[in-house]
Order: C-alpha cells, then structure tokens, then sequence
C-alpha cells in the first residue's frame, strides 16, 4: 500500500479497523479495511493505528507516525496493531481470521539470575 498524497506526522490518513460481532467467548471482533489489510509489517513504521469514535461504533484509523511523501509504502508494526486492539480481541478480513498475537509472550526476557 503506497500513499496517495503527503503526510504529516498525526494525519489519519484512513479507517484501519471497525468493530465486529463478539464470538462465543466475548472477544472483540475487528474488521480490517483494505487499508488496513495491505500495509506490510516493518519494524521501523510510519504508520500506527489509533482507536477512533466513529457514528458507527468503536473504529482503529491508519495515523501517521512519520512524515510521509506521496507514493512512500505504508508500513506498521504488526506487534504495535496487536497491541492496539487489546487482549480478547480478533481481526478479521472477508469474515476470516487474520493471525495475530501478543508478540511479549514470544519475546525472551532477562533474567537477573547469573548462569
């Protein structure tokens, strides 16, 4: 996904993500945008998502984390997205589920033992 004009830090350049339906075990539902669902993960983004009140419910938009320029690819961290929606929560794109997790889980910690 490539911008289609220039950017400045804090512009919401789209809708990322609109509540769904909760499933059987009450977690959260979010629909991807076609936006949201073609930006390539990069660890060094520049762009974020921000929960937003739309007239139509609870809604992630695609932000600005960095000034872009025209035809620049949108990037996001995946692992800042998975952070966003919260723990309970489940993306979804054309009513299938996209993988996600809470990737600390997976990150090795420090220890403060010596070996």
């Amino acid at each position: 996904m490539f911008a289609d004009g220039d950017f400045e830090v804090g512009d919401v350049i789209g809708p990322a993500m609109t509540l769904g339906d909760e499933d059987d075990w009450g977690s959260k539902m979010w629909n991807l945008t076609p936006l949201a669902r073609n930006c390539n993960h990069q660890e060094n983004n520049n762009v974020i998502v921000e929960k937003s009140e739309s007239p139509y419910g609870s809604a992630f938009d695609l932000v600005a984390a960095k000034p872009i320029s025209q035809d620049d690819e949108l990037v996001s961290d995946y692992k800042q997205v998975t952070q966003a929606i919260g723990p309970h929560s489940r993306m979804q794109w054309e009513g299938k589920d996209v993988p996600s997790t809470n990737f600390e889980d997976y990150v090795e910690q420090e220890s403060d033992e010596e070996a």
